[in-house]
């Protein structure tokens, strides 16, 4: 008589219901891992890359900043606005764009409608802009 697999592995109901649980338990986390770490990287990491990126290979133009309103959003206690810039390409007609900003309330002043601005942009994507720097009246 040959005994049966489950005496030969040591596997009881017990234990396979044991890692069962463990095995949903590790699915759980890794979701929950998921949803809060996407939203971080999507949100906080993805703007300065594409920051960076336009900074590097974008076309530089001059603008005019048209309207700025607040966001609702804050990091370390300082507002975030959704700035529209009227851009002047060197080749072509001008569009517009809006890009989101930081601003340090100190600097807000730099940051109002008829205010001359460097800007760089996707020349693909007109939607793809970021303030290089603002300039003096």
């Amino acid at each position: 008589m040959t005994p049966s697999p489950s005496l030969l592995t040591n596997d009881t109901p017990s234990t396979q219901n044991k890692s069962i649980h463990s095995a949903w338990g590790i699915v759980i986390i890794l979701f929950i891992g998921a949803v809060t770490v996407v939203p971080i990287l999507y949100f906080f990491i993805w703007p300065s890359h594409v920051r960076s990126q336009l900074l590097e290979t974008g076309a530089q133009a001059q603008g005019t900043i048209t309207a700025i309103r607040p966001t609702g959003n804050y990091m370390n206690d300082q507002p975030e606005a959704a700035i529209t810039v009227t851009i002047q390409p060197a080749q072509g007609e001008p569009f517009q764009s809006e890009t989101r900003m930081i601003i340090n309330p100190i600097y807000a002043p730099q940051y109002q409608p008829g205010k001359q601005v460097l800007v760089r942009y996707d020349q693909n994507d007109h939607s793809k802009m970021t303030i290089e720097y603002t300039q003096s009246p």
